[in-house]
């Protein structure tokens, strides 16, 4: 019985994601997340990065005045980050790594 009141809570930790998009209009951002999660939706099981995204593909968009940027990922560091970048750069162009706060489950 240990640890069972832990199992699938949702924790923040400092990690890392990749940036993907950024403008001053919440509108653009919601655009380019929605893009993002309809992308993700259209590659095939084989063609997605091994290993990552198994519990889903985790874009959020983060508001740090004046931008609403679009990131992706819940990376606990910066080279399991690095690992996925190159695939994320076919269809993000501009995409690059970012510092932040990331959501794990226990």
């Amino acid at each position: 019985m240990e640890n069972r009141a832990d199992a699938g809570v949702e924790v923040q930790v400092p990690g890392f994601r990749v940036q993907v998009f950024s403008t001053r209009q919440k509108v653009e951002a919601d655009t380019e997340w929605e893009n993002a999660i309809t992308w993700w939706g259209g590659i095939a099981d084989d063609q997605r990065p091994a290993g990552y995204f198994e519990d889903g593909f985790p874009v959020e968009v983060v508001y740090l005045q004046p931008y609403y940027r679009v990131r992706i990922g819940n990376f606990r560091t910066r080279e399991e980050a690095e690992t996925v970048l190159p695939f994320l750069q076919r269809h993000f162009n501009g995409a690059f790594i970012i510092p932040d706060t990331i959501k794990l489950r226990r």
